[in-house]
């Protein structure tokens, strides 16, 4: 079977009227439109993995760009974005730490490692409530790094 000119080249003619050319071929020469959109995603995700990583990945900044930052003691800090933890405990010492830890991880989750110390954020806050056996912190401040 052979393609014509008068029709597309993925047409063929057959009894004079084009009919798609997949229909003819053996199964295992069809690639269908499914088969197409895997390989081409397949082909943009390894496109993107061997990529170098961008200037924030390289110095552990992550998304800290978006921010406006500012200089002061040594340390550069976040100019007006807070973060928040929240943690609980059966005492205020615990319920304090399980804050600061989900304030550590949330910062370095969103802008790496050197940013997630909280001793040495800026504009801290902390407050807590509940009784003994119950407590409840939440802690506030500005990510800094060296």
């Amino acid at each position: 079977m052979k393609l014509l000119t008068a029709c597309l080249p993925v047409l063929q003619i057959r009894n004079h009227k084009c009919k798609f050319a997949s229909y003819n071929l053996p199964a295992a020469e069809r690639v269908g439109p499914m088969k197409r959109v895997i390989v081409g995603i397949g082909l943009v995700m390894f496109a993107l993995s061997a990529a170098p990583p961008s200037v924030a990945a390289q110095d552990g900044a992550g998304l800290a760009g978006i921010h406006a930052w500012v200089k002061a003691a040594g340390k550069t800090c976040m100019a007006d974005h807070f973060h928040d933890g929240q943690g609980t405990g059966s005492t205020k010492a615990q319920a304090q730490a399980a804050a600061v830890r989900a304030w550590a991880d949330f910062t370095a989750w969103e802008y790496g490692g050197r940013w997630a110390r909280w001793q040495l954020s800026a504009s801290k806050s902390e407050s807590c409530t509940g009784s003994v056996g119950n407590i409840s912190c939440n802690v506030s401040s500005r990510p800094c790094t060296h």
